[in-house]
């Protein structure tokens, strides 16, 4: 390794060409094994840390801390650093698709509250980087129409990738619903409904007794939905009261064991 390489690894860098000085790090490490491959590869990332944040500022704005993005970057030009080959092409070719790559992959994976499906996603990160480009082109702010033709999807596609940026941070219930409004996003939600509960306990229950025999069927019918009399039952059957009394027994039985205790509270 050349003297002033060594020098560099522990001397902050001066270099006026930045590129050039990157690739030359990089070439030598290529050629290095241990701690001196280590100190190559870290002088270069050290050396492109601005790069990075430079990258990470072009995804502020929604909703995530500037510091949080500025480390994903940082993360993807290590990833480039360490899997670069010199042979291959131009480093910065490789890094800066590796470093946008990490920071969608954040914003896919960590970031939304309520995430949306995967096209929307993908869609709504082409959308918000062709708007930027295409507002300076336009000299105005790019409506859904204009982002559409471009990126060659349909309006209410751009539109509801566009919608879905409240995704990643939604309003607090504690937000005031609106202008001259005093009460909160709290205040409009519904009481709770005890009917919502009653409903899945009936669809339960129906669909336990829809597996018994149609005696069993007809004796749960008529006591509980007709309110006949465990008498009144044993006269339309042609037995006893307490024939019928052990039948009920039975058939709740099997139900709880079916719904898996939920009969008591239908009950």
């Amino acid at each position: 390794m050349s003297t002033s390489l060594k020098a560099a690894c522990v001397a902050p860098l001066r270099s006026t060409n930045q590129r050039e000085l990157t690739e030359q790090y990089l070439r030598e490490a290529a050629k290095s094994e241990g701690a001196n491959r280590a100190r190559l590869q870290n002088a270069a990332i050290e050396l492109n840390m601005d790069l990075a944040s430079s990258i990470a500022a072009r995804y502020s704005g929604r909703g995530q801390d500037r510091q949080d993005l500025s480390q994903v970057a940082a993360m993807g030009l290590v990833k480039a650093v360490r899997r670069f080959d010199p042979e291959r092409g131009d480093f910065f070719a490789y890094a800066v698709p590796t470093m946008v790559g990490e920071l969608k992959r954040y914003f896919r994976d960590r970031c939304w509250s309520i995430r949306p499906p995967r096209r929307v996603q993908e869609l709504q990160a082409e959308a918000l980087a062709t708007a930027s480009e295409l507002g300076q082109k336009l000299r105005r702010t790019p409506k859904a129409d204009d982002l559409a033709e471009c990126l060659g999807v349909g309006p209410a596609a751009v539109a509801e990738a566009l919608n879905a940026h409240d995704f990643y941070s939604p309003a607090s219930l504690d937000a005031p619903r609106g202008p001259g409004l005093d009460a909160s996003l709290l205040h409009a939600l519904p009481e709770q409904e005890d009917g919502y509960e009653r409903a899945e306990a009936f669809a339960t229950v129906a669909s336990a007794c829809r597996k018994l025999p149609a005696r069993d069927r007809r004796l749960i019918y008529l006591r509980f939905f007709c309110d006949k009399t465990q008498q009144e039952i044993a006269d339309e059957f042609g037995v006893t009261q307490m024939q019928i009394s052990r039948m009920q027994k039975r058939i709740l039985g099997s139900l709880r064991e079916a719904i898996d205790g939920d009969i008591p509270k239908v009950a």
